[in-house]
């Protein structure tokens, strides 16, 4: 991971001494298309729910993989708090882990600037249909 190039985001940082990385000076919003365009492959963003909402408000990410553990903090930001409109994803895969932390990957569905307002699923209903966990 040390020779790969790596873009810092930051509001606090003045420097980065990671090698091969620099320090964006632009926002995310802004400097992140263009990277993209830039680039000849995959690109990874790690991030807290602050960076992550910075792109998905801005539809910039193709693929989510969201890892769940299972803690409850008590406190934290909601990672899609404040879109201006429903996001409909695709799930592509789930993996659960011994430690019973869940990982999915997900894709933006193309049409999802149309996606109506859905309600909140029977949760009743979606517990007696779903398998066991072994």
């Amino acid at each position: 991971m040390n020779t790969l190039p790596k873009v810092v985001f930051s509001r606090t940082l003045s420097s980065v001494s990671w090698s091969n990385a620099r320090l964006a000076r632009r926002p995310v919003e802004e400097d992140l298309p263009t990277l993209k365009a830039q680039g000849d492959g995959d690109m990874v963003c790690f991030g807290g729910a602050r960076f992550a909402h910075a792109l998905a408000a801005r539809r910039l990410i193709d693929e989510y993989r969201l890892t769940v553990h299972p803690v409850a903090l008590g406190a934290g930001l909601p990672l899609w708090h404040g879109l201006s409109e429903p996001q409909r994803l695709r799930l592509v895969s789930s993996t659960v882990y011994a430690d019973g932390s869940v990982t999915q990957t997900l894709l933006p569905d193309a049409q999802s600037h149309r996606a109506p307002r859905l309600e909140p699923p029977d949760h009743h209903a979606v517990a007696s249909r779903m398998p066991p966990i072994v």
